[in-house]
């Protein structure tokens, strides 16, 4: 469950983009195509085209993959950062 959220087009795009080294992605390339097309309609308005609020690797809320998971799956609404548990299925 775990890994198959951090699918989710939300982050994944940005983690492969900018942090890479902190959590392993599989990179085949209909998951990176669907993943950039995820992050450009959901978080790119937020985060930025190219996920440049990602580069510091210094997030406010963790950069473990659990951290990254929780982050989509229940956001932090105080902050501006919705929630994704029903906007992408788990295998997303």
């Amino acid at each position: 469950m775990t890994n198959s959220l951090l699918l989710t087009g939300t982050f994944l795009a940005a983690v492969i983009f900018a942090c890479q080294q902190y959590v392993p992605i599989p990179q085949d390339e209909k998951t990176t195509q669907s993943a950039a097309a995820n992050f450009q309609e959901w978080c790119a308005g937020c985060h930025g085209q190219e996920a440049e609020s990602f580069i510091d690797y210094n997030w406010k809320y963790g950069n473990t993959q659990a951290d990254l998971v929780k982050a989509i799956k229940y956001g932090y609404p105080d902050d501006g950062m919705p929630a994704y548990e029903e906007t992408f299925s788990e295998e997303e």
